[in-house]
């Protein structure tokens, strides 16, 4: 959620060159709110790594709020080219199993684009 508000303050402040490349993982923001939002800040790519497996979303979020789909047991549904979904149901097993399998997610996320945008921004 965090990662995420701050990505829209940053669409507010019109700031379009702070923002390579975001990984989400296990993202509680619902599919709705977030689809609304434009990606305009994001200079590359936004990575939604969802577990449809993620019970502590599905159980806690949903007591809360019924109609919540979060975008970390869901592909983010968007027609900008910079939205990738990547499902780590068979890596992670639920919420808790992301920060064990952090080296298994990013192994699935090619980065290696991040080094230019740094080296131009100097």
């Amino acid at each position: 959620m965090v990662i995420v508000t701050c990505i829209w303050e940053l669409e507010k402040l019109e700031r379009q060159d702070l923002i390579y490349d975001v990984l989400l993982m296990g993202g509680v923001v619902n599919i709705v709110d977030f689809n609304r939002e434009s990606l305009s800040v994001i200079g590359n790519k936004l990575v939604n790594a969802y577990s449809k497996k993620d019970m502590i979303l599905k159980t806690i979020l949903r007591a809360v709020d019924l109609d919540i789909d979060p975008i970390g047991m869901f592909p983010i549904i968007s027609d900008d080219k910079k939205v990738i979904n990547l499902d780590v149901t068979q890596q992670v097993g639920g919420h808790l199993d992301y920060s064990k399998k952090m080296n298994e997610v990013f192994n699935r996320v090619d980065f290696n684009q991040d080094l230019g945008f740094m080296l131009r921004r100097e």
